[in-house]
């Protein structure tokens, strides 16, 4: 019964929380418009090491000045979750795109 409400509470918390993703307009050429994004999600979870875990996951998905039609998105992922055992898990994933598709940085950390 406990997993059968934790199932739905995750799954509503989704729902809910990816409807009000955030779009803002960038002009990344003259003839071009891309539309920044901001993902919401929430992050639950449980193992052994770390019992119950929830947190939130930010996504903010760009394109650099300069950076062509036919370039793709560049991306940030920020994890922040919290344990039942008073960790605190933080996490960043890059994904950047330079103009041109002439390099391609990706770094993570967690602490």
């Amino acid at each position: 019964m406990m997993k059968l409400m934790t199932l739905t509470f995750a799954v509503t918390i989704f729902l809910n929380v990816s409807l009000f993703a955030q779009d803002t307009v960038s002009v990344v050429e003259t003839d071009s418009l891309y539309q920044n994004k901001i993902m919401f999600l929430p992050a639950l979870g449980s193992t052994p090491e770390t019992g119950f875990r929830c947190g939130a996951v930010v996504v903010p998905q760009f394109k650099l000045p300069g950076t062509g039609a036919h370039t793709r998105p560049s991306s940030l992922l920020f994890s922040g979750i919290y344990t039942t055992k008073k960790q605190i898990l933080l996490g960043l994933l890059s994904d950047v795109m330079l103009p041109g598709a002439s390099w391609f940085y990706c770094f993570c950390c967690n602490l």
